[in-house]
């Protein structure tokens, strides 16, 4: 899948009259063809590594780390896995 499905959308966003709405719409539709792509190819994927230089964006420490507690910001760890554990850490609770 293209790591740079974002920039795309922003690149649109910035560059046009295009809504916000319209270019997450684009981010969405690159990374699903990418992901059809790399299916219907039988491509082997693999995971995306966070490039630790860069900041955790505020939405990623939210989700990931403060209501999912992933230390690493779920990109060791796919997110069905991380809601599976919340899931069951809850249930353990009640």
């Amino acid at each position: 899948m293209s790591p740079d499905a974002s920039v795309i959308g922003k690149r649109n966003y910035m560059r046009s009259h295009v809504s916000k709405k319209q270019a997450a719409n684009t981010v969405v539709r690159s990374i699903s063809r990418n992901l059809e792509q790399a299916l219907a190819h039988g491509w082997d994927v693999k995971a995306f590594s966070r490039n630790y230089d860069r900041p955790q964006s505020s939405l990623s420490h939210i989700i990931f780390n403060i209501l999912l507690g992933a230390d690493d910001g779920g990109f060791k760890q796919p997110l069905h896995e991380l809601l599976q554990e919340t899931d069951t850490q809850q249930d353990h609770e009640q």
